[in-house]
């Protein structure tokens, strides 16, 4: 319940945020900005190489049996690969726009290279998080940015605003974003350094790089395959040369993601918890958590998917009348959300806590296909519409397979109805 209620803080400043950045900026810089963001969630996976999921899993399992050594190994070896290969990725993604571009300086190419700092900045935050949530600090390990990160950007942008006559640029935003990225680092390493054990701090390191390695390898797929199904309907229509069209689809699905928000608190409140019942072989208080926590994400998510359904015009009037478009394809993601993602539960988090990532992989690599598919044929002819059906169908596919996963590998009913017979 505390997972849900940061969420819940989260998702209000966020969209806050959100609702600045439209208002504030031309549409044409806001489906700028989205798309520099857009790329940006794409990098930060391989930045992070799925070692803030690996940490979770880990640490939590481990903490269960004591394997201190282990743990300190893992904390230190993350952090080296993840600065290394994210300040790879930065430099090299800056060379790339910049070839891209035939050498010409724009407006869009200076904003995606401070936008590049963001990647060493937020991965290095995603890995402290990760700690923090294998330490079961699930409460103080998503507020740096789930809060911090989206409240200081607004704060900066307000500020900008205030002080300039003129809107603020794509320029202007990306960079006060990179700043309010690198304060949310600062919060999250000290919420760190005050809630590491001392057994942690005190252990020899214990290095299993190449089992390390051969862990992160599936998890850093599921994480780019996660972003490229949720990002690919904005970076297509964005190439298509509509950056409106862009920033439009950014809001709706971030609308639409309003309805499976408890879902994804519950995930991350939850995972640690997934990963320590599983290596206590607690299988039936696995069933009764995974139960009950569907059927409540199902309980909160109703009534929101419903007013999406009845008033999304008022959510889009907010964002400006040019926002309006996006009706029909707020209501088509939203029904997606509920028959997708909350009608299944957690199946995702809960392949990947118990160290079925592989078969997160197979479910995402029958998805993700689907939906750029979709989403190229449509998207041209239908723009939004188009691009919110191909959305729809990934989500549905993928959680129908992993949903199979979960009761072939485990054993267990992820839906919302439980499983059959009367439950224990």
């Amino acid at each position: 319940m505390g997972s849900i209620g940061v969420k819940l803080v989260g998702t209000l400043v966020l969209f806050a945020y959100g609702l600045l950045l439209a208002r504030l900026l031309s549409p044409a810089d806001y489906g700028i900005y989205e798309y520099i963001v857009a790329w940006l969630g794409l990098l930060t996976i391989p930045a992070v190489l799925g070692l803030d999921r690996l940490l979770t899993r880990e640490v939590a399992s481990s903490a269960q049996v004591g394997a201190w050594s282990e743990v300190k190994g893992l904390v230190r070896w993350s952090v080296f690969v993840v600065l290394i290969l994210s300040l790879a990725i930065a430099v090299a993604a800056g060379l790339i726009a910049w070839f891209a571009s035939d050498g010409v300086f724009t407006p869009t190419l200076v904003a995606f290279w401070i936008g590049c700092a963001f990647l060493p900045i937020t991965a290095l935050t995603m890995v402290q998080g990760g700690i923090m949530l294998g330490l079961q600090h699930v409460l103080v390990g998503q507020v740096p940015i789930l809060i911090v990160r989206p409240l200081v950007a607004s704060m900066l942008l307000g500020a900008a605003a205030i002080v300039t006559s003129e809107r603020p640029s794509a320029l202007i935003a990306v960079g006060l974003f990179v700043i309010a990225a690198f304060v949310s680092l600062a919060v999250s390493s000290l919420l760190l350094r005050k809630r590491m054990p001392t057994a942690i701090r005190e252990a020899q390191s214990t290095y299993f790089a190449k089992a390390w390695s051969a862990s992160a390898l599936p998890l850093m797929l599921i994480g780019g395959l996660n972003i490229v199904n949720t990002r690919v309907g904005t970076v297509i229509l964005g190439s298509l040369g509509n950056p409106t069209d862009a920033g439009i689809y950014a809001v709706v699905t971030r609308g639409a993601d309003l309805v499976a928000f408890t879902l994804v608190a519950v995930n991350a409140a939850l995972a640690p918890t997934f990963a320590s019942l599983y290596a206590a072989r607690d299988t039936v208080g696995l069933q009764r958590i995974v139960t009950r926590t569907t059927r409540l994400v199902m309980a909160t998510a109703l009534p929101i998917a419903f007013g999406m359904l009845l008033f999304g015009h008022w959510f889009l009037h907010l964002y400006g009348d040019s926002f309006l478009s996006g009706r029909i394809s707020l209501s088509l993601l939203v029904v997606g959300q509920m028959l997708g993602n909350v009608l299944m539960g957690s199946v995702g988090t809960l392949l990947t806590m118990t160290g079925h990532e592989r078969s997160v992989v197979w479910g995402y690599s029958a998805a993700v296909p689907l939906n750029v598919i979709f989403t190229l044929l449509l998207a041209p002819s239908f723009g939004l519409l188009g691009a919110s059906v191909g959305m729809v169908v990934s989500v549905v596919v993928l959680n129908v397979i992993l949903t199979y996963f979960v009761f072939k590998k485990l054993g267990l009913f992820a839906t919302v109805f439980g499983p059959p017979g009367r439950q224990r």
